[in-house]
């Protein structure tokens, strides 16, 4: 083999070389341009659902105020109720201690004029 030999297995190293090197640099940029491409992918699918989370939450944030203020008014109604019902029943209550107290007044009168009966109300001992 001499030096011809040796210059020729020499060029055919570094022709399969470049070879190689060309071969793992096409297979670098195919890596490269389909991880692009997934990772594309992943954005458009995160951005389609930050779009829908949204919608979601837009629509979840109408139905819950439509809900809060049908029972804010509910609630008003039955609060305004029990203050009418209360009121009345203050009336009610303030009407039967009235009633008592005459009763209680008149059997009190009864019972003085019953222990001591030639003294009458008001009279000085």
């Amino acid at each position: 083999m001499g030096i011809a030999g040796g210059m020729h297995s020499l060029c055919e190293d570094i022709v399969k070389g470049y070879e190689a090197r060309k071969d793992s640099a096409d297979d670098r940029t195919r890596e490269v341009e389909n991880l692009k491409k997934e990772a594309e992918g992943l954005v458009d699918n995160a951005r389609k659902f930050v779009n829908h989370c949204k919608k979601v939450h837009k629509e979840m944030a109408g139905n819950l105020k439509a809900t809060l203020k049908e029972d804010k008014e509910t609630l008003v109604k039955e609060v305004n109720s029990l203050r009418k019902d209360f009121k009345n029943k203050i009336k009610e209550i303030r009407s039967d201690l009235k009633e008592a107290s005459k009763s209680w007044s008149e059997m009190n009168d009864t019972l003085k004029s019953k222990r001591h009966p030639a003294k009458k109300r008001g009279e000085a001992k």
